[in-house]
């Protein structure tokens, strides 16, 4: 004889709340680490570049600009900026033409690697 559940009937385990194993939280706790260690340095270098020393010195003595309007005053920096983002803008469209048909190739071809049903 069939059964008919009810809402206030007891929770199936496919609706029950996630449990959060201790190799979830490890896994989650180093991520955190190593992203806190790539920030680290952006969190030290900018401070640094805002102070007014002609010298690196950390904790900065006063704010300014002054380091940064100098950079974009300067005709030859402006020019290796721009050098680098044109080299930057070619580079993603070739990876990204090239991924594209990687990536056709992959699904539409007849690749020796693909498995045959």
């Amino acid at each position: 004889m069939a059964t008919d559940r009810t809402i206030a009937g007891p929770i199936s385990r496919a609706s029950a709340p996630p449990r959060i194993g201790l190799g979830m939280l490890v896994f989650g706790g180093v991520v955190g680490l190593v992203l806190f260690f790539l920030i680290l340095p952006t969190l030290i270098v900018f401070p640094m570049s805002l102070g007014t020393s002609a010298y690196i010195e950390f904790p900065p003595h006063g704010l300014t600009l002054r380091w940064y309007l100098d950079y974009l005053r300067d005709p030859e920096w402006m020019a290796a900026t721009f050098f680098s983002l044109r080299i930057a803008l070619a580079t993603t469209a070739c990876a990204t033409i090239v991924g594209t048909l990687a990536a056709i190739a992959l699904v539409r071809g007849r690749a020796g690697a693909r498995s045959r049903p």
